[in-house]
């Protein structure tokens, strides 16, 4: 069942829990294929800008650069949701709890309310 198909400049990124794929344009050829432990996007993925997509499985959270094929940075936390916030920073729902991340700083809203 797939779970997210994001446009991207270059075609289409598929995140199903079975796997997640880039297309080209007219969907006809798959240009990256990440199955199994590769699989970061198994729970969730959103598109943060042209080259970068923030993906979320039951084990992390990972920020892919499409133009590179490399995480550039990753976060331990099982992902039930993602979303981009106005302000720029990425908003993860987690079975514990919702936070923020910048790349630089991880927050718990948690600890507001304890």
């Amino acid at each position: 069942m797939d779970k997210n198909i994001i446009p991207l400049p270059e075609g289409y990124f598929v995140a199903s829990q079975n796997g997640s794929y880039l297309f080209n344009r007219n969907f006809s050829l798959s240009k990256l294929e990440l199955k199994g432990a590769l699989n970061h996007a198994n729970k969730a993925a959103i598109k943060y800008n042209d080259t970068l997509l923030v993906l979320g499985s039951h084990a992390k959270c990972v920020i892919y650069d499409i133009k590179t094929r490399k995480i550039t940075d990753s976060v331990t936390k099982r992902v039930t949701a993602l979303a981009k916030g106005l302000d720029g920073n990425i908003y993860i729902g987690s079975v514990d709890g919702l936070y923020r991340w910048n790349g630089k700083e991880f927050f718990s809203y948690g600890s507001l309310y304890k």
